[in-house]
């Protein structure tokens, strides 16, 4: 049986490889989170009208003053309500150094993002996994991983 991969899947693996990256990028160098506050600062005193940004601003300065690990951890989160949150968060590639526009460099993620998911799916063959072949394996997955108990999974 062959896999067909859909873009879907490797858009939602690519995403989940960047996440990674932006936690490993913070937890390397905790200085991202001040350039964070800081950003967070600026956001909320040039819309300071605006109830919706005081709101943000008040969420992430209280995320930013846990330790370094849950920061990563909300940062690298599976979990589906994390994804609209942390898209919005002051982690930004310009505070954190990161370059996710080169080309190249997108190329490579989404080969490495196909790659995985056709690893993972030999493997579940050679498993007899029931989801082998199923083509919403990662929603499927995102769901598995995010029915652990609350004390596992970060607060957003």
């Amino acid at each position: 049986m062959t896999y067909r991969l859909e873009p879907h899947e490797i858009g939602e693996r690519s995403k989940h490889i960047m996440r990674r990256l932006k936690a490993r990028r913070i937890f390397r160098d905790p200085s991202c989170i001040d350039r964070a506050r800081d950003l967070v600062e600026v956001t909320a005193k040039a819309d300071s009208e605006d109830p919706t940004t005081a709101a943000w601003a008040e969420r992430w300065k209280n995320i930013l003053e846990t330790p370094v690990t849950d920061i990563c951890r909300l940062v690298s989160s599976r979990h589906e309500d994390a994804g609209n949150f942390i898209s919005n968060s002051p982690f930004t590639p310009e505070v954190l150094g990161l370059d996710f526009t080169d080309l190249d460099w997108r190329k490579r993620l989404y080969r490495k993002a196909g790659r995985g998911i056709s690893l993972l799916q030999a493997r579940m063959v050679e498993r007899n996994d029931p989801l082998a072949g199923h083509q919403f394996l990662w929603s499927e997955l995102n769901r598995r991983m995010t029915s652990r108990p609350v004390e596992q999974t970060p607060s957003v």
